[in-house]
Protein backbone atom coordinates (compact mmCIF):
# COMPACT_ATOMS: atom_id res chain seq x y z
CA UNK A 1 0.00 0.00 0.00
CA UNK A 2 3.05 2.07 0.76
CA UNK A 3 4.72 1.68 -2.20
CA UNK A 4 1.27 2.43 -4.27
CA UNK A 5 0.81 5.78 -2.37
CA UNK A 6 4.45 6.67 -3.30
CA UNK A 7 4.41 5.53 -6.77
CA UNK A 8 0.95 7.80 -7.45
CA UNK A 9 2.62 10.97 -5.40
CA UNK A 10 5.57 10.37 -7.61
CA UNK A 11 3.14 10.45 -10.71
CA UNK A 12 1.45 13.49 -9.97
CA UNK A 13 4.43 15.22 -9.40
CA UNK A 14 5.78 13.95 -12.64
CA UNK A 15 2.31 15.43 -14.38
CA UNK A 16 2.87 18.61 -12.23
CA UNK A 17 6.18 18.90 -13.68
CA UNK A 18 5.61 18.35 -16.99
CA UNK A 19 2.76 20.99 -17.03
CA UNK A 20 5.10 23.66 -15.97
CA UNK A 21 7.12 23.10 -19.05
CA UNK A 22 4.97 22.69 -21.77
CA UNK A 23 7.28 23.36 -24.11
CA UNK A 24 9.89 20.82 -23.57
CA UNK A 25 6.86 17.86 -23.20
CA UNK A 26 5.53 18.54 -26.27
CA UNK A 27 8.80 18.42 -28.33
CA UNK A 28 10.12 15.21 -26.15
CA UNK A 29 6.38 13.61 -26.65
CA UNK A 30 6.59 14.44 -30.46
CA UNK A 31 9.90 12.46 -31.23
CA UNK A 32 8.97 9.63 -29.32
CA UNK A 33 5.44 9.29 -30.65
CA UNK A 34 7.47 9.41 -33.97
CA UNK A 35 9.77 6.50 -33.25
CA UNK A 36 7.04 4.80 -31.11
CA UNK A 37 4.59 4.90 -33.85
CA UNK A 38 6.61 4.10 -36.50
CA UNK A 39 7.40 0.66 -34.39
CA UNK A 40 4.01 0.07 -33.75
CA UNK A 41 3.52 0.06 -37.34
CA UNK A 42 5.45 -2.01 -38.70
CA UNK A 43 4.86 -4.51 -36.03
CA UNK A 44 1.23 -4.60 -36.96
CA UNK A 45 1.83 -5.72 -40.05
CA UNK A 46 4.40 -8.00 -39.03
CA UNK A 47 1.53 -9.58 -36.24
CA UNK A 48 -1.10 -9.56 -38.57
CA UNK A 49 0.75 -11.34 -41.82
CA UNK A 50 3.56 -13.09 -39.90
CA UNK A 51 2.49 -13.88 -36.06
CA UNK A 52 -1.27 -14.10 -35.56
CA UNK A 53 -2.53 -17.44 -35.82
CA UNK A 54 -5.71 -18.40 -37.46
CA UNK A 55 -8.96 -18.23 -35.67
CA UNK A 56 -9.27 -22.10 -35.74
CA UNK A 57 -9.45 -24.41 -33.10
CA UNK A 58 -5.76 -25.91 -31.74
CA UNK A 59 -4.09 -23.94 -34.77
CA UNK A 60 -0.90 -25.27 -33.23
CA UNK A 61 -1.57 -28.91 -34.71
CA UNK A 62 -1.68 -27.21 -38.32
CA UNK A 63 0.75 -28.01 -40.97
CA UNK A 64 0.63 -27.22 -44.37
CA UNK A 65 2.26 -28.85 -47.33
CA UNK A 66 5.07 -28.06 -49.30
CA UNK A 67 6.70 -29.16 -52.53
CA UNK A 68 10.96 -29.04 -52.49
CA UNK A 69 12.09 -29.60 -48.92
CA UNK A 70 15.42 -27.44 -49.56
CA UNK A 71 12.95 -24.39 -50.72
CA UNK A 72 9.18 -25.29 -49.99
CA UNK A 73 6.88 -24.33 -52.48
CA UNK A 74 2.79 -24.58 -51.59
CA UNK A 75 0.71 -25.43 -54.43
CA UNK A 76 -0.88 -29.08 -54.98
CA UNK A 77 -3.87 -30.68 -57.22
CA UNK A 78 -7.24 -32.20 -56.00
CA UNK A 79 -5.48 -36.10 -56.87
CA UNK A 80 -3.13 -35.76 -54.70
CA UNK A 81 -4.69 -34.07 -52.07
CA UNK A 82 -7.09 -37.17 -52.55
CA UNK A 83 -4.49 -39.88 -51.67
CA UNK A 84 -2.96 -37.98 -49.24
CA UNK A 85 -6.52 -37.86 -47.22
CA UNK A 86 -7.35 -41.19 -48.01
CA UNK A 87 -3.48 -42.82 -47.33
CA UNK A 88 -2.01 -41.16 -43.81
CA UNK A 89 -1.39 -42.25 -40.65
CA UNK A 90 -0.27 -38.84 -38.77
CA UNK A 91 -3.49 -36.79 -39.33
CA UNK A 92 -6.72 -37.08 -37.89
CA UNK A 93 -7.84 -34.59 -41.07
CA UNK A 94 -6.65 -33.17 -44.59
CA UNK A 95 -8.55 -30.55 -46.26
CA UNK A 96 -7.38 -28.40 -49.41
CA UNK A 97 -8.55 -25.11 -50.87
CA UNK A 98 -7.76 -22.40 -53.40
CA UNK A 99 -5.12 -20.04 -52.96
CA UNK A 100 -5.84 -16.40 -52.30
CA UNK A 101 -9.78 -16.46 -54.04
CA UNK A 102 -11.65 -16.45 -57.68
CA UNK A 103 -13.07 -13.03 -57.96
CA UNK A 104 -16.87 -13.85 -59.27
CA UNK A 105 -20.03 -12.12 -60.77
CA UNK A 106 -22.67 -12.38 -57.94
CA UNK A 107 -26.69 -11.88 -58.83
CA UNK A 108 -29.46 -12.88 -56.20
CA UNK A 109 -32.52 -13.33 -59.20
CA UNK A 110 -35.24 -12.87 -56.02
CA UNK A 111 -34.06 -9.08 -55.90
CA UNK A 112 -35.17 -8.99 -59.95
CA UNK A 113 -33.29 -7.65 -62.87
CA UNK A 114 -32.60 -3.79 -61.85
CA UNK A 115 -30.33 -5.07 -59.76
CA UNK A 116 -26.79 -5.20 -61.06
CA UNK A 117 -24.33 -8.02 -60.37
CA UNK A 118 -21.59 -7.76 -57.57
CA UNK A 119 -18.00 -9.00 -57.35
CA UNK A 120 -17.38 -11.23 -55.14
CA UNK A 121 -14.38 -13.42 -53.96
CA UNK A 122 -14.78 -16.81 -53.66
CA UNK A 123 -12.72 -19.82 -51.93
CA UNK A 124 -13.23 -23.08 -53.41
CA UNK A 125 -12.67 -25.79 -50.55
CA UNK A 126 -12.73 -29.56 -49.59
CA UNK A 127 -15.97 -30.53 -48.17
CA UNK A 128 -14.78 -31.50 -44.65
CA UNK A 129 -12.89 -27.94 -44.60
CA UNK A 130 -15.02 -26.52 -41.47
CA UNK A 131 -15.06 -29.73 -39.79
CA UNK A 132 -11.60 -30.19 -39.57
CA UNK A 133 -10.44 -26.28 -39.08
CA UNK A 134 -13.39 -26.54 -35.51
CA UNK A 135 -15.67 -23.65 -37.38
CA UNK A 136 -19.40 -23.53 -36.28
CA UNK A 137 -21.93 -21.56 -38.22
CA UNK A 138 -23.53 -18.60 -37.54
CA UNK A 139 -26.77 -19.29 -39.30
CA UNK A 140 -27.70 -22.45 -41.34
CA UNK A 141 -24.72 -25.05 -41.63
CA UNK A 142 -21.88 -25.22 -43.20
CA UNK A 143 -20.30 -27.57 -46.05
CA UNK A 144 -19.69 -31.33 -45.26
CA UNK A 145 -17.91 -34.04 -46.83
CA UNK A 146 -21.26 -35.58 -48.38
CA UNK A 147 -21.36 -31.72 -50.47
CA UNK A 148 -18.23 -32.26 -52.33
CA UNK A 149 -18.29 -36.11 -53.69
CA UNK A 150 -19.19 -35.48 -57.32
CA UNK A 151 -18.52 -32.98 -60.19
CA UNK A 152 -21.17 -30.30 -60.63
CA UNK A 153 -24.08 -32.36 -58.11
CA UNK A 154 -23.28 -29.97 -55.13
CA UNK A 155 -24.28 -26.15 -55.61
CA UNK A 156 -24.05 -25.13 -52.30
CA UNK A 157 -22.47 -21.94 -51.17
CA UNK A 158 -21.66 -20.99 -47.29
CA UNK A 159 -21.12 -16.65 -46.84
CA UNK A 160 -18.97 -15.28 -44.51
CA UNK A 161 -20.25 -13.19 -41.89
CA UNK A 162 -18.95 -10.13 -42.47
CA UNK A 163 -20.27 -10.10 -46.42
CA UNK A 164 -23.46 -11.88 -45.28
CA UNK A 165 -23.84 -8.21 -42.65
CA UNK A 166 -22.69 -6.26 -45.58
CA UNK A 167 -25.23 -7.57 -48.59
CA UNK A 168 -27.68 -9.03 -46.74
CA UNK A 169 -28.45 -6.86 -43.16
CA UNK A 170 -27.84 -10.04 -40.95
CA UNK A 171 -31.19 -12.00 -41.98
CA UNK A 172 -31.31 -15.06 -41.10
CA UNK A 173 -33.55 -15.80 -44.07
CA UNK A 174 -31.06 -15.69 -46.49
CA UNK A 175 -30.27 -19.67 -46.10
CA UNK A 176 -32.26 -20.81 -48.79
CA UNK A 177 -32.07 -18.58 -51.37
CA UNK A 178 -30.47 -18.72 -54.61
CA UNK A 179 -27.86 -16.86 -55.95
CA UNK A 180 -26.06 -17.28 -59.16
CA UNK A 181 -21.64 -16.94 -59.75
CA UNK A 182 -21.12 -16.22 -63.24
CA UNK A 183 -24.10 -17.30 -64.15
CA UNK A 184 -23.99 -20.41 -62.52
CA UNK A 185 -27.08 -21.26 -60.54
CA UNK A 186 -26.13 -22.02 -56.12
CA UNK A 187 -28.00 -22.14 -52.80
CA UNK A 188 -26.93 -20.80 -49.85
CA UNK A 189 -26.90 -22.86 -47.54
CA UNK A 190 -25.57 -21.20 -44.08
CA UNK A 191 -22.70 -18.24 -42.81
CA UNK A 192 -19.61 -19.02 -41.12
CA UNK A 193 -19.04 -17.60 -37.80
CA UNK A 194 -17.94 -14.09 -37.01
CA UNK A 195 -14.38 -13.83 -36.74
CA UNK A 196 -13.52 -16.74 -39.53
CA UNK A 197 -11.68 -15.33 -42.22
CA UNK A 198 -10.58 -18.12 -44.07
CA UNK A 199 -7.19 -20.02 -44.01
CA UNK A 200 -5.17 -17.39 -46.06
CA UNK A 201 -3.69 -14.63 -44.76
CA UNK A 202 -4.43 -11.18 -46.69
CA UNK A 203 -7.55 -13.06 -48.50
CA UNK A 204 -11.46 -12.30 -47.02
CA UNK A 205 -13.54 -14.26 -48.94
CA UNK A 206 -17.00 -13.63 -49.31
CA UNK A 207 -18.23 -17.07 -50.64
CA UNK A 208 -17.14 -20.59 -50.09
CA UNK A 209 -18.21 -23.41 -52.40
CA UNK A 210 -17.59 -26.73 -52.64
CA UNK A 211 -14.30 -27.88 -55.12
CA UNK A 212 -16.28 -30.06 -57.22
CA UNK A 213 -18.48 -26.83 -58.42
CA UNK A 214 -15.01 -25.39 -59.27
CA UNK A 215 -16.59 -25.33 -63.45
CA UNK A 216 -19.57 -23.84 -62.12
CA UNK A 217 -17.74 -20.38 -62.08
CA UNK A 218 -14.25 -21.39 -64.35
CA UNK A 219 -16.97 -22.30 -67.25
CA UNK A 220 -14.86 -25.16 -67.60
CA UNK A 221 -11.84 -23.79 -68.35
CA UNK A 222 -9.88 -26.15 -65.77
CA UNK A 223 -10.00 -28.94 -64.89
CA UNK A 224 -10.35 -29.81 -60.74
CA UNK A 225 -8.77 -32.94 -61.36
CA UNK A 226 -6.05 -32.54 -63.64
CA UNK A 227 -2.58 -33.76 -61.68
CA UNK A 228 -0.65 -30.86 -63.59
CA UNK A 229 -3.01 -27.99 -62.59
CA UNK A 230 -1.36 -26.91 -59.36
CA UNK A 231 -4.01 -24.85 -57.61
CA UNK A 232 -4.66 -26.22 -53.94
CA UNK A 233 -3.35 -25.58 -50.36
CA UNK A 234 -3.53 -28.26 -48.72
CA UNK A 235 -3.55 -28.19 -44.56
CA UNK A 236 -3.92 -31.13 -41.95
CA UNK A 237 -4.36 -31.36 -38.60
CA UNK A 238 -2.12 -33.61 -36.62
CA UNK A 239 -3.09 -36.16 -34.21
CA UNK A 240 -2.79 -36.16 -31.04
CA UNK A 241 1.05 -37.19 -30.11
CA UNK A 242 2.01 -36.62 -33.61
CA UNK A 243 4.63 -33.76 -34.13
CA UNK A 244 5.29 -32.14 -37.45
CA UNK A 245 8.90 -34.20 -38.23
CA UNK A 246 7.19 -37.35 -37.24
CA UNK A 247 4.53 -36.48 -40.01
CA UNK A 248 6.81 -35.41 -42.26
CA UNK A 249 7.41 -38.41 -44.57
CA UNK A 250 3.66 -38.76 -45.36
CA UNK A 251 4.32 -35.22 -47.41
CA UNK A 252 6.95 -37.13 -49.37
CA UNK A 253 5.95 -38.61 -52.73
CA UNK A 254 8.90 -41.25 -53.19
CA UNK A 255 7.76 -43.82 -54.86
CA UNK A 256 10.01 -46.33 -52.08
CA UNK A 257 6.72 -44.98 -49.84
CA UNK A 258 3.35 -44.79 -52.20
CA UNK A 259 2.72 -47.75 -54.73
CA UNK A 260 3.52 -46.84 -58.20
CA UNK A 261 -0.12 -47.18 -59.18
CA UNK A 262 -0.70 -43.80 -57.46
CA UNK A 263 2.31 -42.26 -58.24
CA UNK A 264 4.22 -43.24 -61.36
CA UNK A 265 8.34 -42.94 -60.27
CA UNK A 266 9.09 -39.47 -62.57
CA UNK A 267 6.16 -37.66 -61.42
CA UNK A 268 7.17 -38.29 -57.38
CA UNK A 269 10.83 -37.57 -58.16
CA UNK A 270 9.93 -34.42 -59.72
CA UNK A 271 7.87 -33.69 -56.45
CA UNK A 272 9.31 -34.26 -53.22
CA UNK A 273 7.31 -33.09 -50.17
CA UNK A 274 7.55 -31.90 -46.69
CA UNK A 275 5.28 -30.28 -44.10
CA UNK A 276 5.39 -26.79 -42.76
CA UNK A 277 4.25 -25.45 -39.32
CA UNK A 278 0.49 -24.07 -40.03
CA UNK A 279 -0.93 -22.41 -37.38
CA UNK A 280 -0.70 -19.39 -39.22
CA UNK A 281 -2.37 -20.95 -42.60
CA UNK A 282 -0.60 -20.25 -45.53
CA UNK A 283 -0.27 -17.42 -47.41
CA UNK A 284 1.14 -15.51 -50.77
CA UNK A 285 1.56 -12.22 -48.94
CA UNK A 286 3.57 -13.50 -46.50
CA UNK A 287 6.70 -14.89 -48.44
CA UNK A 288 6.56 -11.49 -50.40
CA UNK A 289 7.06 -9.18 -47.22
CA UNK A 290 8.55 -10.92 -44.49
CA UNK A 291 11.74 -9.84 -45.82
CA UNK A 292 11.11 -6.15 -46.62
CA UNK A 293 8.96 -5.95 -42.87
CA UNK A 294 12.00 -7.81 -41.24
CA UNK A 295 14.50 -4.78 -42.89
CA UNK A 296 11.79 -2.18 -41.91
CA UNK A 297 11.49 -3.26 -38.33
CA UNK A 298 15.60 -2.75 -37.98
CA UNK A 299 15.17 0.78 -39.81
CA UNK A 300 12.41 2.17 -37.15
CA UNK A 301 14.27 0.36 -34.41
CA UNK A 302 17.29 2.83 -35.12
CA UNK A 303 14.87 5.56 -36.02
CA UNK A 304 13.39 4.66 -32.77
CA UNK A 305 16.78 5.04 -30.95
CA UNK A 306 17.61 8.40 -32.34
CA UNK A 307 14.30 9.79 -31.37
CA UNK A 308 15.82 8.66 -27.36
CA UNK A 309 19.28 10.05 -27.82
CA UNK A 310 17.18 12.93 -28.44
CA UNK A 311 14.99 12.81 -25.48
CA UNK A 312 18.01 12.28 -23.26
CA UNK A 313 19.76 15.25 -24.53
CA UNK A 314 17.03 17.16 -23.77
CA UNK A 315 16.75 15.72 -20.24
CA UNK A 316 20.43 16.59 -20.12
CA UNK A 317 19.97 20.03 -20.73
CA UNK A 318 17.15 20.04 -18.34
CA UNK A 319 18.66 18.53 -15.51
CA UNK A 320 21.49 21.23 -15.95
CA UNK A 321 18.69 24.29 -14.97
CA UNK A 322 17.28 22.11 -12.53
CA UNK A 323 20.59 21.42 -10.36
CA UNK A 324 20.13 23.83 -7.65
CA UNK A 325 16.51 22.29 -7.09
CA UNK A 326 18.13 18.52 -7.09
CA UNK A 327 20.69 19.46 -4.55
CA UNK A 328 18.85 21.11 -1.86
CA UNK A 329 15.95 18.41 -2.31
CA UNK A 330 19.17 16.27 -1.97
CA UNK A 331 20.46 18.55 1.12
CA UNK A 332 17.77 18.38 3.40
CA UNK A 333 17.87 14.65 3.09
CA UNK A 334 15.76 13.09 -0.07
CA UNK A 335 17.19 9.81 -0.90
CA UNK A 336 19.13 9.84 -4.28
CA UNK A 337 17.55 6.36 -5.37
CA UNK A 338 13.84 8.21 -4.98
CA UNK A 339 14.70 11.08 -7.08
CA UNK A 340 16.26 8.74 -9.63
CA UNK A 341 13.01 6.56 -9.58
CA UNK A 342 10.93 10.68 -9.88
CA UNK A 343 13.06 11.31 -12.83
CA UNK A 344 13.09 8.05 -14.66
CA UNK A 345 9.13 8.41 -13.77
CA UNK A 346 8.69 12.02 -15.45
CA UNK A 347 10.79 10.37 -18.37
CA UNK A 348 8.14 7.38 -18.64
CA UNK A 349 5.14 9.69 -18.65
CA UNK A 350 6.89 11.39 -21.73
CA UNK A 351 7.11 8.53 -23.53
CA UNK A 352 3.27 6.79 -22.24
CA UNK A 353 2.18 9.76 -23.95
CA UNK A 354 4.21 9.47 -26.84
CA UNK A 355 3.27 5.66 -27.17
CA UNK A 356 -0.55 6.93 -26.98
CA UNK A 357 0.10 9.87 -29.46
CA UNK A 358 2.06 6.81 -31.57
CA UNK A 359 -0.93 4.53 -32.18
CA UNK A 360 -2.46 7.74 -34.03
CA UNK A 361 0.37 7.91 -36.34
CA UNK A 362 0.85 3.79 -36.07
CA UNK A 363 -3.19 3.42 -37.69
CA UNK A 364 -1.96 6.40 -40.22
CA UNK A 365 0.99 4.90 -41.15
CA UNK A 366 -0.08 1.45 -41.59
CA UNK A 367 -2.42 2.53 -44.14
CA UNK A 368 0.03 3.96 -46.00
CA UNK A 369 2.39 1.16 -46.18
CA UNK A 370 -0.37 -0.99 -47.51
CA UNK A 371 -0.21 1.16 -50.85
CA UNK A 372 2.57 -0.15 -51.03
CA UNK A 373 1.62 -4.00 -51.08
CA UNK A 374 2.20 -6.20 -54.38
CA UNK A 375 -0.79 -5.25 -56.37
CA UNK A 376 -3.55 -8.19 -57.32
CA UNK A 377 -6.62 -8.81 -58.90
CA UNK A 378 -7.90 -9.38 -55.43
CA UNK A 379 -7.12 -6.57 -53.30
CA UNK A 380 -4.65 -7.59 -49.94
CA UNK A 381 -7.76 -8.01 -46.79
CA UNK A 382 -5.52 -7.76 -43.83
CA UNK A 383 -7.67 -7.58 -40.17
CA UNK A 384 -5.97 -4.57 -38.50
CA UNK A 385 -8.20 -4.25 -35.83
CA UNK A 386 -5.78 -4.24 -32.45
CA UNK A 387 -5.22 -6.99 -30.19
CA UNK A 388 -3.68 -7.18 -26.91
CA UNK A 389 -0.24 -7.91 -28.33
CA UNK A 390 -0.43 -4.94 -30.06
CA UNK A 391 -0.64 -3.05 -27.19
CA UNK A 392 1.06 -4.56 -25.08
CA UNK A 393 3.84 -3.97 -27.76
CA UNK A 394 3.01 -0.44 -27.52
CA UNK A 395 3.35 -0.19 -24.09
CA UNK A 396 6.34 -2.44 -23.76
CA UNK A 397 8.39 -0.37 -26.50
CA UNK A 398 6.95 2.86 -24.64
CA UNK A 399 8.23 1.50 -21.12
CA UNK A 400 11.35 0.87 -22.63
CA UNK A 401 11.86 4.01 -24.57
CA UNK A 402 11.35 5.73 -20.93
CA UNK A 403 13.94 4.12 -19.50
CA UNK A 404 16.31 4.47 -22.24
CA UNK A 405 15.97 7.74 -22.35
CA UNK A 406 15.91 8.48 -18.60
CA UNK A 407 18.42 6.35 -16.81
CA UNK A 408 21.76 7.79 -17.32
CA UNK A 409 20.25 11.74 -17.21
CA UNK A 410 18.36 10.18 -14.09
CA UNK A 411 21.47 9.18 -12.35
CA UNK A 412 23.77 12.35 -13.90
CA UNK A 413 21.28 14.89 -12.33
CA UNK A 414 21.21 13.41 -9.02
CA UNK A 415 25.25 13.88 -8.55
CA UNK A 416 25.85 17.58 -8.66
CA UNK A 417 28.08 19.29 -6.49
CA UNK A 418 26.20 20.49 -3.50
CA UNK A 419 28.64 23.54 -2.50
CA UNK A 420 28.47 25.30 -6.16
CA UNK A 421 24.53 23.94 -6.95
CA UNK A 422 23.42 25.90 -3.77
CA UNK A 423 25.66 28.59 -4.72
CA UNK A 424 23.83 28.81 -8.20
CA UNK A 425 27.20 28.02 -10.24
CA UNK A 426 26.61 27.30 -13.84
CA UNK A 427 29.71 25.41 -13.80
CA UNK A 428 28.28 22.35 -11.92
CA UNK A 429 26.92 20.72 -14.61
CA UNK A 430 30.18 19.16 -14.66
CA UNK A 431 32.45 17.77 -17.03
CA UNK A 432 30.97 13.60 -17.39
CA UNK A 433 27.84 15.24 -18.24
CA UNK A 434 28.92 17.16 -21.18
CA UNK A 435 30.80 13.69 -22.28
CA UNK A 436 27.53 12.06 -21.80
CA UNK A 437 25.93 14.55 -24.07
CA UNK A 438 28.61 14.47 -26.62
CA UNK A 439 28.37 10.48 -26.90
CA UNK A 440 24.98 11.23 -27.18
CA UNK A 441 25.04 13.55 -30.28
CA UNK A 442 27.77 11.33 -31.96
CA UNK A 443 25.30 8.19 -31.31
CA UNK A 444 22.55 10.43 -33.56
CA UNK A 445 24.91 11.35 -35.91
CA UNK A 446 26.23 7.92 -36.34
CA UNK A 447 22.63 6.14 -36.24
CA UNK A 448 22.10 8.83 -38.66
CA UNK A 449 25.00 8.41 -41.09
CA UNK A 450 23.81 4.79 -41.05
CA UNK A 451 20.25 5.35 -42.28
CA UNK A 452 21.02 8.01 -44.85
CA UNK A 453 23.87 5.31 -46.21
CA UNK A 454 21.37 2.39 -46.16
CA UNK A 455 18.34 5.18 -48.04
CA UNK A 456 21.09 5.67 -50.39
CA UNK A 457 22.19 2.06 -51.27
CA UNK A 458 18.21 1.40 -51.35
CA UNK A 459 17.61 4.34 -53.98
CA UNK A 460 20.48 3.17 -55.84
CA UNK A 461 19.31 -0.30 -55.73
CA UNK A 462 15.51 1.03 -57.47
CA UNK A 463 17.54 3.17 -60.20
CA UNK A 464 19.41 -0.28 -61.12
CA UNK A 465 15.84 -2.07 -61.33
CA UNK A 466 14.35 0.24 -62.92
CA UNK A 467 17.29 0.28 -65.69
CA UNK A 468 17.07 -3.78 -66.32
CA UNK A 469 15.51 -4.50 -69.64
CA UNK A 470 12.45 -6.84 -68.81
CA UNK A 471 12.58 -8.00 -72.17
CA UNK A 472 9.81 -5.63 -73.46
CA UNK A 473 8.92 -2.26 -74.47
CA UNK A 474 7.31 -0.58 -70.85
CA UNK A 475 6.63 3.13 -72.61
CA UNK A 476 3.70 4.20 -73.26
CA UNK A 477 1.98 0.23 -72.31
CA UNK A 478 -1.72 0.19 -70.92
CA UNK A 479 -2.77 -2.40 -68.72
CA UNK A 480 -6.65 -3.15 -68.65
CA UNK A 481 -8.15 -6.40 -66.82
CA UNK A 482 -11.22 -7.87 -68.36
CA UNK A 483 -13.28 -10.85 -67.31
CA UNK A 484 -16.29 -11.14 -69.26
CA UNK A 485 -16.85 -14.98 -67.95
CA UNK A 486 -17.77 -13.69 -64.64
CA UNK A 487 -20.75 -11.90 -66.65
CA UNK A 488 -21.86 -15.22 -68.46
CA UNK A 489 -19.75 -15.06 -71.51
CA UNK A 490 -18.94 -18.74 -73.55
CA UNK A 491 -18.30 -20.12 -76.26
CA UNK A 492 -18.63 -18.45 -79.49
CA UNK A 493 -20.30 -15.56 -77.57
CA UNK A 494 -17.09 -14.81 -75.81
CA UNK A 495 -14.96 -15.23 -78.54
CA UNK A 496 -17.22 -12.72 -80.44
CA UNK A 497 -16.82 -10.12 -77.43
CA UNK A 498 -13.03 -10.26 -77.62
CA UNK A 499 -13.10 -9.84 -81.23
CA UNK A 500 -15.26 -7.02 -80.63
CA UNK A 501 -13.27 -5.55 -77.44
CA UNK A 502 -9.91 -5.66 -79.88
CA UNK A 503 -11.52 -3.82 -83.38
CA UNK A 504 -12.70 -0.97 -80.80
CA UNK A 505 -9.63 -0.40 -78.78
CA UNK A 506 -7.54 -0.62 -81.73
CA UNK A 507 -9.80 2.18 -83.70
CA UNK A 508 -8.93 4.82 -80.86
CA UNK A 509 -7.11 7.40 -82.11
CA UNK A 510 -4.42 6.88 -80.06
CA UNK A 511 -3.72 3.28 -79.88
CA UNK A 512 -1.34 1.97 -82.02
CA UNK A 513 -1.94 -1.77 -81.96
CA UNK A 514 -3.66 -3.83 -78.79
CA UNK A 515 -3.87 -7.62 -77.92
CA UNK A 516 -4.98 -9.99 -75.50
CA UNK A 517 -3.27 -12.51 -72.87
CA UNK A 518 -3.95 -14.33 -70.55
CA UNK A 519 -0.93 -13.83 -68.19
CA UNK A 520 0.40 -10.67 -68.27
CA UNK A 521 4.31 -10.06 -68.19
CA UNK A 522 5.43 -9.54 -64.23
CA UNK A 523 1.85 -10.32 -63.27
CA UNK A 524 3.90 -13.48 -60.60
CA UNK A 525 1.31 -15.54 -62.10
CA UNK A 526 2.68 -19.23 -63.63
CA UNK A 527 0.81 -21.52 -66.02
CA UNK A 528 2.62 -24.92 -67.33
CA UNK A 529 2.46 -27.95 -68.79
CA UNK A 530 4.17 -31.81 -69.57
CA UNK A 531 4.86 -31.33 -73.32
CA UNK A 532 6.92 -33.30 -75.27
CA UNK A 533 8.58 -32.22 -79.23
CA UNK A 534 8.17 -34.48 -82.00
CA UNK A 535 11.68 -36.14 -82.91
CA UNK A 536 13.74 -35.50 -79.06
CA UNK A 537 13.75 -38.43 -76.63
CA UNK A 538 13.38 -36.98 -73.12
CA UNK A 539 15.91 -38.00 -70.63
CA UNK A 540 15.17 -39.95 -67.80
CA UNK A 541 16.22 -37.03 -65.02
CA UNK A 542 14.85 -34.11 -67.67
CA UNK A 543 11.96 -32.24 -66.35
CA UNK A 544 9.05 -31.69 -69.60
CA UNK A 545 7.72 -28.76 -67.83
CA UNK A 546 7.58 -25.23 -69.94
CA UNK A 547 5.55 -22.51 -69.06
CA UNK A 548 3.28 -20.98 -71.15
CA UNK A 549 0.79 -17.82 -72.00
CA UNK A 550 -2.16 -17.67 -73.73
CA UNK A 551 -2.36 -14.61 -76.57
CA UNK A 552 -3.53 -13.30 -78.87
CA UNK A 553 -1.85 -12.06 -82.31
CA UNK A 554 -0.43 -8.38 -82.14
CA UNK A 555 0.57 -9.73 -78.84
CA UNK A 556 4.57 -9.05 -79.66
CA UNK A 557 3.96 -6.27 -82.00
CA UNK A 558 2.29 -4.30 -78.69
CA UNK A 559 4.72 -5.27 -76.06
CA UNK A 560 7.83 -4.59 -78.50
CA UNK A 561 9.10 -8.10 -77.96
CA UNK A 562 11.09 -8.93 -81.27
CA UNK A 563 10.99 -12.37 -82.77
CA UNK A 564 14.25 -14.41 -83.47
CA UNK A 565 12.38 -16.59 -85.67
CA UNK A 566 9.59 -17.49 -87.55
CA UNK A 567 6.34 -15.17 -87.49
CA UNK A 568 3.78 -13.65 -84.86
CA UNK A 569 0.64 -15.45 -84.82
CA UNK A 570 -2.04 -14.61 -86.78
CA UNK A 571 -6.10 -14.35 -86.95
CA UNK A 572 -6.30 -17.47 -89.51
CA UNK A 573 -4.33 -19.60 -86.66
CA UNK A 574 -7.52 -21.40 -85.79
CA UNK A 575 -8.16 -24.95 -84.24
CA UNK A 576 -8.40 -25.99 -87.81
CA UNK A 577 -4.82 -24.98 -89.06
CA UNK A 578 -2.69 -28.23 -88.80
CA UNK A 579 0.87 -27.55 -89.48
CA UNK A 580 3.41 -30.01 -91.07
CA UNK A 581 4.02 -33.02 -88.73
CA UNK A 582 7.57 -33.49 -89.91
CA UNK A 583 10.59 -33.03 -87.70
CA UNK A 584 12.73 -30.18 -88.92
CA UNK A 585 15.90 -29.50 -87.62
CA UNK A 586 14.96 -25.75 -87.20
CA UNK A 587 12.77 -25.32 -83.75
CA UNK A 588 10.39 -23.10 -85.27
CA UNK A 589 9.48 -26.20 -87.37
CA UNK A 590 9.10 -28.31 -84.45
CA UNK A 591 5.77 -29.45 -82.95
CA UNK A 592 4.87 -29.17 -79.20
CA UNK A 593 2.30 -31.52 -77.83
CA UNK A 594 0.88 -31.93 -74.44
Amino acid sequence: MRLFDTFRQDSRHAIRILLQNPGFAAVAIFSLALGIGANTAIFTLIDTVLLRSLPVRDPDKLVVFALNPDRPSVGSNYPDYEYIRDHNKSFSGVVAYGGGGTPAAMEVPEEGAHTSSQLVTTTLVSGNYFEVLGVVPAVGRLLTPADNKTEDAHPWVVLDFDFWQRRFGGDPRVVGRAITLNGSPFTIVGVVRSGFTGAVVGSHPDIYLPIMMLRGISRGVRQWNNRHFWWLTILARLKPGVTLQAATPEADFDPERRPVAAFDKDYAVRNRGTLLPGSGGYSFLRNQIQKPLTVLMIVVSLVLLIACANVANLLLARAAARQREIAIRLAVGAGRARLISQLILETVVISVLGGLAGLAFAWWGVRVLLTFFPKRAIPVDLNLSPDWRLLAFSFGVSLAAGLICGLAPALQATRPNLTSALKDQASTIGRSRFDLRRALVVAQVAISLLLLIGAGLFVRSLQNLRSLDPGFVRERVLLVNVNPQQSGYKGQRLRDFYDRLLAGVRSFQNVRTASLANITPLAGSRWNSDVSVEGYQRKPDEKPYIDFDAVSPGYFETLGIPMLLGRDFRSEDNPAFTPDPKPRPDPEDNNLGP
